[in-house]
C-alpha cells in the first residue's frame, strides 16, 4: 500500500512539473512574439535593404551621367582615348540611346538597365555584349557645410550610403587655426555632428561611433540631406597673472600649462604657485601649484569645459 501512495504522489509530481514547463514554455513564447517586431526594429538598418539587394545597390535617377557601351556597333565606337560617350537621365527619367531610342533609366539598378538594353539590342547584334558605367552619380545629393575640407554637395553613391562615407568624400574633418602641442584648439566637434532631415534634426555623435566604438550601427543618408560639422563652443576662462586674459575656446584634453600658454604665459609678479580653478558643481577652488608642474613633480592638471582659471599675483 505504502509503494502505490509513493508512485501515485511521484505521477503526480511528475505531472505538475511538466504542466508548469510548457506553461512557462507558452508564457516565453508569448513574450517573444510581443517584443519581437521591437527588437527587429530597433537592429535593423535605418533605410530597410530590398530583397536581393547589399550595400552597393544604387538606382539610377534624374540628372545621373551614364556611359554605355556596346560592342560591334560602330555607333558606339570610340574615336580616340579621350572620346567618351556620354548618356544623361533626363527629367522624365529617360535615357536616349542610339538605334534604340528612349529607354526608361529612374528607378533602375545598372543590372536592371543592361538586361532591357540586351533584349533590344538582339535586332541589332545576336549576343549582344554591353557594359554601362555610371560616370556622374547626380540625382541622390546630401550637403556638407562646417569643419570639412570640402564643403558643398556630395553624391549618393549607393542606397545605404553612411555618414561617415559623405565625411570622407567631403575630404574628412578640418582644423585650420595651428595647433598648440598637438591640441587643434578648433577641431570640429565630433560630438555633435547635426544632419537635417525634412525639418527634423539628429545630433549624431561620431567620436562615440568610431573612438569609443559604443555604437556601430551607420547613420544612413537620404537625399536631401543636409549635414553640419560645427566647432566646439567649450571654452575655459583665465584670469589673473597672465597675458592675455579672456575666453579661449577648447577641445577635451586641454591642459593647465596649455591654457597658460593660450594666455601669452605668466606675467613676471604671478604667483604661479598659486593657480585656483574654479569649477561648476565644486563648492570649493581646486588649488595647483604650476611651479612643481614645471619641474616635474606633479602632473599637469586637466582641465574641463566651463573652468575658470585665476593665477594670484604678488
Amino acid at each position: 500500500m505504502g509503494d502505490f501512495v509513493f508512485k501515485l504522489l511521484l505521477l503526480f509530481c511528475l505531472t505538475l512539473s511538466l504542466s508548469y514547463s510548457a506553461n512557462k514554455k507558452s508564457i516565453f513564447q508569448k513574450s517573444f512574439a510581443k517584443n519581437k517586431k521591437k527588437w527587429e526594429t530597433k537592429y535593423q538598418k535605418v533605410v530597410s535593404l530590398k530583397k536581393g539587394e547589399d550595400d552597393t545597390t544604387y538606382y539610377m535617377g534624374t540628372g545621373d551621367v551614364l556611359e554605355i557601351t556596346v560592342l560591334s556597333l560602330k555607333e558606339f565606337e570610340r574615336k580616340g582615348l579621350g572620346d567618351e560617350l556620354e548618356f544623361y537621365v533626363n527629367e522624365e527619367g529617360n535615357v536616349n540611346v542610339p538605334l534604340i531610342g528612349i529607354v526608361k533609366a529612374k528607378d533602375k539598378k545598372v543590372s536592371e538597365f543592361i538586361a532591357i538594353l540586351k533584349k533590344k539590342f538582339k535586332k541589332y547584334v545576336t549576343n549582344p555584349q554591353i557594359s554601362v558605367f555610371i560616370k556622374e552619380y547626380r540625382s541622390k545629393k546630401v550637403y556638407v557645410l562646417g569643419k570639412v575640407y570640402n564643403n558643398g554637395w556630395i553624391p549618393l553613391r549607393h542606397e545605404q550610403t553612411s555618414l561617415f562615407e559623405v565625411l570622407a568624400e567631403a575630404g574628412g574633418f578640418s582644423a585650420k587655426i595651428p595647433s598648440i602641442e598637438g591640441i587643434a584648439l578648433n577641431e570640429p566637434d565630433m560630438r555633435h555632428v547635426y544632419v537635417i532631415r525634412n525639418k527634423k534634426k539628429y545630433i549624431v555623435n561620431l567620436y562615440d561611433r568610431l573612438i569609443n566604438q559604443n555604437d556601430d550601427e551607420p547613420f544612413i543618408m537620404l537625399p536631401g540631406d543636409k549635414v553640419f560639422v560645427p566647432e566646439p563652443v567649450e571654452t575655459v576662462s583665465i584670469l589673473g597673472g597672465v597675458r592675455k586674459a579672456g575666453s579661449f575656446q577648447i577641445k577635451s584634453g586641454l591642459s593647465l600649462l596649455q591654457a597658460i600658454a593660450l594666455a601669452g604665459s605668466f606675467m613676471e609678479d604671478a604667483r604661479r604657485d598659486q593657480v585656483k580653478i574654479i569649477r561648476r558643481g565644486r563648492k570649493e577652488a581646486i588649488r595647483v601649484n604650476a611651479v612643481k608642474i614645471f619641474e616635474g613633480r606633479e602632473k599637469d592638471f586637466p582641465l574641463k569645459a566651463g573652468d575658470v582659471v585665476y593665477v594670484a599675483e604678488w
